[in-house]
């Protein structure tokens, strides 16, 4: 009758089309088992055309980007604590990289570790030695079907270096900040900017706490990693 009854915009066309971020996401969401999931993961490449086609800003496509793929970790750590039962101890899936930092797009590889609390018999820590590599490996497994690729650095929970109690995890960072060598450095600008993602999200907030702490050596350890810094040309400047 010449009055206006609404508007329909690109964002309705989505969630019609099952494109929509947060289409996606119940999708995921209401997954029961790895297959349907996979099929679900699937869609999350073609969201990063459209969002940026309807005119988001990098910085918001990459936190949509990472919060659906967060999904889709917390999802596939759900299937496999299904298949193995519960954990001896307490324990945090740690995430790093592009992931730690919120800053994922697609092609994404997997970065991430395994936290779990210091054992306080034997047969809690045998318990533990047996159980969490095997909870790494069926997460690398899944996360493999669901489209990341495993890092070709070896940088993932089935590594046993770095599936390991806190008190380990705590010894390594120390070492790396103490002891600056190039191996050290290497490791800490990939693993020192994790994140917890599932679990007990207290014990990487204990773990991060021991990095906030300042060593007395701290200055010397930001030394060796400005020098190492200034080793690599940026691959852009003035002239492309």
């Amino acid at each position: 009758e010449g009055r206006l009854r609404g508007i329909v915009t690109n964002h309705d066309l989505l969630i019609l089309q099952g494109t929509a971020p947060i289409s996606v996401v119940r999708e995921i969401e209401g997954q029961t088992d790895l297959d349907g999931l996979v099929q679900a993961a699937a869609k999350v490449t073609a969201i990063v055309g459209l969002l940026i086609k309807d005119g988001a800003k990098a910085g918001n496509v990459t936190r949509i980007i990472t919060e659906i793929n967060d999904r889709i970790v917390r999802r596939v750590i759900e299937f496999a604590l299904r298949q193995l039962g519960p954990a001896p101890l307490p324990w945090c899936w740690l995430v790093f990289g592009s992931e730690g930092r919120r800053e994922q797009t697609f092609g994404t590889d997997q970065d991430n570790a395994l936290l779990w609390a210091d054992p306080a018999t034997t047969e809690e820590e045998e318990a533990a030695r047996d159980w969490f590599p095997q909870f790494a490996r069926l997460m690398k497994e899944g996360l493999t079907a669901c489209g990341f690729a495993p890092c070709p650095a070896n940088y993932m929970a089935d590594n046993p270096r770095w599936n390991q109690p806190l008190s380990a995890w705590r010894e390594m960072f120390s070492k790396w900040i103490t002891a600056p060598s190039p191996e050290a450095l290497l490791h800490s600008a990939i693993l020192f900017d994790f994140r917890g993602l599932a679990g007990n999200l207290s014990l990487a907030a204990e773990l991060r706490s021991c990095l906030n702490r300042s060593p007395p050596n701290q200055n010397f350890f930001f030394a060796r990693l400005a020098e190492t810094v200034t080793l690599h040309r940026p691959p852009l400047g003035f002239f492309g």
